[in-house]
């Protein structure tokens, strides 16, 4: 603002100082780094900005900057400098360890993978070794077209993560470690699923469903859905629900790792009478198996059911409880 931030009406019918304008300031398009990406279409007062590398590069300098009042962005413009690891993956499939696996990975490790597929595909990664030094290193999954900040941060050595599915046809896995003690790292598999197959749901509402419902579901599936909120947590409830009775079943699980399970495994033809949701997480994932066959040679159409936030009163007024066990998921 331009002028004065106070007046006063005085006894000559004046306004004491001088009318105060507003004008737009900007800082301008600061631009990316080579090699990298700039995250952010405005540039006026209080705008931010991210700056990203490509595969195979690592982000030197800020990660973030600010356009002033003065028409100046806080900090440096930051540099991508090469790195020995990470690249850029297709599919229809592959697998991803870190560096020196099954060796302990390097201090000051910086890599970065993104895995792409057709279109009207989905990545799929599935973990089968993971131990990093809890609370230092971490593996960062970007979901498809948000790679300003990670879906989701693992580390540790006591559960492995479980299977997770892209919202679209891109995921983005950063792998990070500090100048102290290593562990064994990582591996993980990739492949693409069709669309309806798992997926990730931020946010919002909406339903979620098994692959093809109402019309009924193939035979050996394995679908994984992970819903995530950032400020609260998330509740989902089945609203209808029929699968082949102790064959093809539903897992449910809260926390990062799925520590919590909710239930190793519904199926039948009977809709569970709870409402399932997290308890101090902000994530659920929900897992669709099928097996190979049909024995009880009946047409099940699957299952169906909202998502939205986490609401601790149900319909009848009367707060909903919550299930805990130990993790599908653990090593």
């Amino acid at each position: 603002m331009h002028g004065s931030e106070v007046r006063t009406c005085q006894t000559n019918g004046i306004w004491t100082g001088t009318q105060p304008s507003c004008p737009i300031v900007s800082c301008g398009d600061p631009g990316a780094p080579i090699n990298g990406i700039r995250y952010g279409k405005t540039f006026t007062y209080q705008s931010t900005i991210i700056l990203e590398c490509d595969p195979q590069y690592k982000l030197v300098g800020d990660l973030t900057r600010t356009c002033q009042a003065d028409g100046q962005w806080t900090g440096t413009q930051p540099a991508c400098q090469s790195t020995s690891c990470g690249t850029f993956l297709n599919g229809p499939s592959g697998t991803v360890t870190s560096k020196n696996f099954p060796a302990n990975y390097d201090d000051n490790e910086y890599c970065t993978w993104q895995i792409q597929v057709p279109v009207d595909k989905k990545v799929r990664l599935d973990f089968t070794e993971f131990r990093t030094e809890t609370g230092k290193d971490f593996l960062m999954v970007y979901d498809t077209s948000r790679y300003d900040r990670p879906t989701i941060v693992f580390d540790g050595t006591t559960y492995k993560p479980p299977p997770f599915t892209s919202s679209g046809n891109v995921a983005r896995v950063r792998f990070i470690s500090d100048g102290a003690s290593t562990e064994k790292g990582f591996s993980f598999s990739y492949k693409q699923v069709d669309t309806d197959c798992g997926g990730v749901y931020e946010d919002g509402s909406g339903t979620i469903s098994s692959p093809g419902y109402p019309n009924g579901y193939a035979n050996n599936l394995d679908c994984s859905w992970l819903l995530y909120r950032t400020v609260d947590t998330p509740d989902f409830i089945f609203t209808d629900f029929d699968t082949e009775e102790n064959y093809d079943l539903v897992a449910v699980s809260t926390g990062r790792f799925g520590e919590e399970i909710i239930t190793n495994g519904w199926s039948g033809n009977r809709v569970p009478v709870d409402s399932y949701f997290t308890v101090g997480s902000s994530y659920m994932w929900i897992r669709f198996t099928t097996n190979g066959g049909n024995g009880d040679g009946r047409f099940h159409p699957g299952w169906s059911g909202p998502y939205k936030k986490y609401w601790p009163y149900g319909a009848n007024g009367k707060k909903k409880r919550s299930l805990r066990k130990a993790s599908a998921w653990m090593k």
